[in-house]
């Protein structure tokens, strides 16, 4: 069986992930729960079909036990779904990527977070989009 471990924060509640060959993969309705986004089968179809998969797991409920499988996904789709996403946090972090880390990986060849040009605003819009 898969160990899923449970990742907690006051604002994201509850997102589960598995390790697999030393990276990490996310439920999609986990994903899809804090995104606001309704069907995960129809986000699970159109992402990259290589690094989604099936894993299955045991979930107990108040009626016993049951084998289920679900969908997980790996960091490449799940910066897909965030960056698909109209929800406000997420358009933080889409602005994030595509206004700073983008175009300093443009302009230099790599993203360096703790460059002293950057290091200090990327802290804070690191953490206003944490914990705003």
């Amino acid at each position: 069986m898969n160990e899923l471990k449970v990742f907690v924060n006051d604002q994201l509640g509850e997102i589960r992930v598995i390790i697999r060959d030393g990276e990490p993969w996310f439920v999609l309705a986990d994903i899809c729960k804090l995104l606001d986004i309704e069907n995960t089968t129809d986000v699970a179809g159109r992402l990259n079909q290589d690094y989604v998969s099936q894993i299955e797991v045991i979930e107990n409920s108040g009626f016993g036990a049951r084998r289920m499988k679900i969908n997980i996904i790996n960091e490449l789709n799940l910066y897909k779904c965030i960056m698909r996403s109209y929800k406000p946090e997420a358009e933080k972090f889409q602005d994030w990527v595509c206004g700073e880390v983008l175009p300093q990986i443009r302009k230099t060849g790599m993203y360096n977070f703790f460059s002293k040009d950057h290091q200090k605003r990327s802290m804070e819009k690191l953490q206003a989009l944490l914990f705003d």
